[in-house]
């Protein structure tokens, strides 16, 4: 077995402990450069895609690191067409990569918004720049697919959100 097909089986695990260990940002850094077969094995193990997309709404500044590596890594999978279209695919999908985007600031179409647990806006240190660089990126690559923009404008308070980064302040 090799590091990745570890990595994977951990994330696939439904102990937590053992999906931290998977997604660890120590753990990938001996593959960092995210070569086509590291991708391959993470894209084409759909429990794994829906645990990387699941852990982009953990929001405690504890889990920050380990947030930041899962969008590092869907941004690198999103960037293959068919790995773009498998997350897309999983329910909830688009509502987790909005929870990378905020502007530390409300919305001005605050009535269009969820109602999100929000854990990290007291934290002063919390890397909200790269987070909302993320999640643009991956949103990008997911709309050269035109099914993809359609669930993005279907997806409640995603629109504003993006709209929002456009505001001069």
């Amino acid at each position: 077995m090799d590091l990745v097909s570890f990595a994977v089986e951990l994330l696939a695990s439904d102990s937590s402990d053992e999906q931290l260990t998977g997604v660890e940002p120590g753990f990938f850094k001996s593959f960092k450069q995210f070569s086509d077969d590291t991708l391959r094995k993470i894209g084409t193990s759909i429990p794994v895609m829906e645990r990387l997309v699941e852990m982009l709404n953990w929001k405690y500044p504890s889990e920050e690191e380990i947030r930041k590596s899962t969008a590092e890594i869907i941004s690198k999978l999103t960037g293959k067409k068919q790995n773009s279209l498998r997350v897309a695919a999983i329910p909830g999908a688009m509502e987790s990569i909005s929870s990378l985007l905020h502007l530390g600031r409300n919305s001005s179409c605050a009535h269009n918004e969820i109602n999100q647990k929000t854990d990290i806006t007291d934290h002063v240190h919390y890397e909200f720049s790269s987070f909302n660089l993320l999640g643009l990126l991956i949103l990008k690559k997911l709309a050269h697919d035109h099914d993809n923009c359609g669930k993005m404008g279907n997806t409640r308070g995603l629109l504003p959100k993006i709209i929002d980064f456009t505001h001069a302040g």
